[in-house]
């Protein structure tokens, strides 16, 4: 989906104090089917394709992104431009002018927390794992796994890469469909450095729960219903996506403000742990 069908989510990290950035790119290939069938432990398919959606390299046979369609340019484009037309707003804290190609090291990821919901929380743990960035936060995705001789493993890119920013804020949160008892999360978050227990955020009373502790557990989880109609909506949309995040357990009311949603608070709590109190600007 286009970052402009999340707009609460958005609006939440904006109210923990960010300046908030909805990056849109060459997402129309989905790395789940791209690497379905057979997809055996060995060729890091999900790997490839994500890294070619991020740096705009020709390294997937999965995906076809040219460099300025990728994660990368898009996003030295949009702040180049924000620098230029905003220069008090201190967009240039997080590029670094660059004459040519745009390199990783045009982006100064570890003033960044990076987010993303499905198929852009995969993204943006990889990114995670390539650069040193400030603090993730990743929404019901990025469980790519592959097939290894005793059964699926978490993908390789998960494990092999090495892990950029290891020691930095890591926050994940999934519906617990996902999951099985006792919700411990899936071995592919385990990699990515989630912890291997998790905390409910429905507890008890409204969109709180009184062991969602401060600072947070890395992993987490939530059995909240979904929005029907629009048939846009399901268990994994009412994460992230407008129009179909609730505003109660039951998803008697659907939320329209971001404080109106019931994982609002969860959320925000989230955003503001994942940055470093030390280094935090």
């Amino acid at each position: 989906m286009e970052p402009d069908k999340h707009d609460l989510v958005l609006a939440t990290a904006a109210y923990a104090g960010y300046r908030t950035i909805g990056l849109s790119y060459e997402n129309r290939v989905s790395v789940k089917d791209a690497c379905s069938g057979a997809n055996p432990c060995g060729n890091d398919c999900q790997g490839l394709a994500r890294m070619e959606a991020v740096l705009g390299t020709d390294v997937s046979s999965e995906a076809n992104i040219e460099r300025g369609d990728s994660v990368l340019e898009r996003l030295y484009r949009v702040l180049e431009y924000l620098d230029a037309n905003d220069p008090a707003g201190g967009w240039s804290s997080y590029y670094v002018p660059t004459a040519g190609n745009i390199t990783s090291a045009s982006i100064v990821w570890s003033q960044i927390i990076i987010s993303g919901f499905s198929q852009g929380a995969g993204h943006a743990a990889l990114i995670s794992r390539k650069m040193q960035v400030h603090g993730l936060f990743i929404i019901d995705g990025g469980n790519d796994t592959c097939n290894g001789a005793a059964g699926p493993l978490p993908a390789e890119w998960t494990t092999l890469l090495p892990d950029a920013s290891s020691g930095r804020r890591k926050y994940g949160v999934t519906h617990r469909r996902n999951e099985p008892m006792p919700y411990a999360p899936s071995a592919t978050w385990q990699a990515l450095g989630l912890g291997t227990s998790g905390t409910s955020l429905d507890g008890t009373g409204w969109g709180r729960s009184v062991i969602d502790t401060i600072p947070p557990m890395p992993f987490s989880y939530t059995n909240q219903s979904f929005a029907e109609p629009p048939a846009q909506c399901s268990e994994h949309t009412s994460m992230a996506r407008d129009e179909c995040m609730p505003a109660n357990l039951s998803a008697a009311a659907i939320a329209a403000t971001a404080p109106g949603s019931r994982l609002f608070a969860p959320y925000l709590r989230r955003f503001c742990y994942a940055c470093d109190p030390g280094t935090c600007p």
